[in-house]
């Protein structure tokens, strides 16, 4: 379900507009074998169930989107990204596909339903304004009351992106009435979504509206206001140790590649030799040397990045989160996403919060910890299984969810 609006994937003849004497059974065989070849490509996988659930299989939203770009480039029909709420199947996808499934787009999204006794648990997505990536914490979530994800604007044409974290949060605020006029308000935000819901607390708190609960899913300063100690220490051990993950995972894919059967490897180098830096990423096949070249380079930029203009062109490209290759207005977006964590100055703010910080953290950033005290006393931190970029997939989302439902359940009692 999507802002209150369900996909309706056709199951028959009924609601299709069928062309030339090919049965709506031919075509949709056809598709599925496609939409299956996708599957398989992104995944690294043969035969899989054509009734098997994406999210069941743990993978993240960037895998759903190679998944839609490479259906498009087969079918010519452009799906939106948020097809996977609904159409999580082969099969359910291909009748998406043929339906050419379209759907309003909206501000707030929701991505489990609930009691309407219950207050909803609002989640600011991340930097890549993909809400997608938090489908399949939501789902897991066993609060009883609805969960919404808020996505920013500048994803529609001609729209234009938020020019601050202060001013996204207040755009929010607005948003959020609409379904809930008053408090409490349970706000979250994972990554870069964690700084706009604490200030759209604080805006929430000026209007003597209660805020019981604030959780940042695992929320990391940016290196601006890290202190210069802590800045210095981590440049200096930090392209040390991108060039052992480099040369580990380096030999850690050789080794799973010599496993797979000789077809399998040869089509999976042939498919990916030529692929950019960023498109690799989102594949099984290991990076080619020049790519890890370039990986290697791109990390040394890091020494630059606390003392550049966040305004200058150049400067998402320079950030260790830089993706290319995305949708259009998602890349215009998640650029812009880029600049607001550069700009975003934390204030003190003595409120209780709670951070749920992934075990394994993120490698391009220090131990939050080490600066989010200066700014939040009263910041509780709960450990999660999981990284900063897989924490929200598979068994690792399961963990989360169970954490903030656990805490969402004793402030919001039966």
């Amino acid at each position: 379900m999507l802002g209150g609006v369900k996909y309706i994937l056709p199951d028959s003849a009924t609601v299709l507009n069928v062309i030339d004497s090919t049965t709506v059974e031919d075509r949709l065989a056809r598709l599925e074998r496609q939409v299956s070849e996708a599957w398989e490509e992104v995944l690294g996988e043969r035969d899989i169930p054509h009734d098997t659930d994406y999210w069941e299989l743990g993978h993240g939203a960037m895998r759903a989107m190679r998944i839609l770009e490479i259906i498009r480039s087969k079918t010519g029909v452009e799906l939106p990204i948020s097809v996977l709420y609904e159409a999580s199947t082969i099969q359910r996808l291909a009748r998406a596909v043929l339906a050419e499934a379209k759907v309003p787009f909206s501000r707030l999204v929701l991505l489990k339903s609930g009691s309407s006794e219950k207050p909803p648990l609002f989640i600011v997505s991340g930097i890549g304004a993909i809400v997608l990536e938090l489908f399949p914490t939501a789902r897991a979530m066993t609060y009883s009351g609805p969960v919404y994800a808020l996505q920013p604007r500048g994803l529609n044409d001609g729209e234009r992106p938020h020019e601050s974290c202060e001013e996204m949060a207040a755009h929010y605020v607005e948003v959020i009435r609409q379904v809930q006029p008053s408090g409490p308000y349970f706000l979250s935000g994972y990554s870069i979504g964690g700084y706009v819901a604490i200030e759209m607390a604080r805006l929430l708190e000026a209007e003597n509206e209660q805020v019981p609960f604030l959780g940042l899913l695992d929320s990391h300063p940016f290196e601006a206001v890290w202190p210069f100690h802590i800045w210095l220490g981590f440049m200096l051990q930090y392209p040390l140790a991108t060039i052992w993950r480099t040369i580990t995972g380096s030999l850690k894919a050789r080794e799973q590649r010599s496993k797979r059967p000789a077809r399998e490897v040869a089509e999976i180098s042939s498919n990916s030799s030529s692929a950019p830096l960023d498109s690799a990423r989102w594949t099984s096949a290991p990076l080619s040397r020049q790519s890890r070249m370039r990986w290697i380079l791109h990390s040394l930029q890091r020494f630059t990045i606390r003392y550049l203009n966040p305004r200058n062109p150049s400067f998402a490209r320079r950030t260790s989160y830089y993706t290319s290759g995305l949708p259009p207005n998602l890349q215009r977006t998640f650029e812009n996403g880029l600049v607001l964590v550069a700009e975003y100055r934390p204030q003190y703010w003595d409120k209780e919060m709670v951070l749920f910080k992934s075990r394994l953290g993120d490698h391009a950033q220090c131990d939050p910890m080490k600066v989010w005290p200066k700014y939040f006393p009263r910041l509780e931190v709960r450990l999660v299984p999981g990284n900063h970029r897989n924490m929200l997939h598979g068994t690792n989302a399961v963990a989360l969810a169970k954490e903030v439902s656990d805490i969402l359940s004793t402030l919001s009692p039966a």
